[in-house]
């Protein structure tokens, strides 16, 4: 039985060509691929086929647009936990930092034999991520604390150049 490789993207993972070609890859190595990626409200693991990939739907707004933002990341954690639970994969990829910390959630609640192997493929630069002027000093800080403290949790990194790794 072939290796389960859940690539975790908080977005709607329709265009993500770099996530493509590291699945593609996978593929040729005998492993089973699999995207849990973001819905629409109301999504609770609906298939789709993505230009030849599997693709789970999952609510990232799941008590819909009228809670708060917050309430809406907990429960979006909840729900995507119990998905990673049923699926139960061997090595976890995650699109971003989002979906690194729900990842580490999931493989921090396995028992230490069956953990999944973790991999952060940082599409952005986070740090230097423009969020339109919203990101204060304290908030950076914190994205750096949280992005090296779960870098140092994955069993390797994936970066888009060399000048964002030596940053890292």
């Amino acid at each position: 039985m072939s290796k389960l490789v859940l690539k975790v993207c908080i977005g709607k993972w329709d265009s993500a060509s770099r996530d493509k070609r590291e699945l593609a890859a996978c593929r040729e190595l005998g492993l089973y691929t699999l995207v849990l990626a973001g819905g629409e409200p109301g999504d609770h693991g609906q298939s789709d086929i993505v230009d030849g990939f599997e693709v789970l739907r999952y609510a990232t707004r799941p008590l819909g647009e009228n809670a708060s933002t917050k309430l809406n990341w907990v429960a979006t954690y909840v729900l995507w936990l119990r998905a990673m639970r049923k699926i139960r994969p061997d090595i976890i990829t995650a699109h971003d930092l989002k979906a690194l910390k729900i990842a580490w959630l999931y493989v921090r609640s396995v028992p230490q034999r069956d953990r999944p192997a973790l991999i952060y493929d940082a599409h952005e630069f986070e740090i230097g991520r423009n969020t339109n002027g919203k990101r204060g000093q304290l908030a950076t800080w914190r994205v750096k604390q949280e992005e090296g403290f779960l870098m140092k949790r994955c069993a390797f990194s994936i970066v888009v150049n060399d000048s964002i790794a030596d940053a890292l």
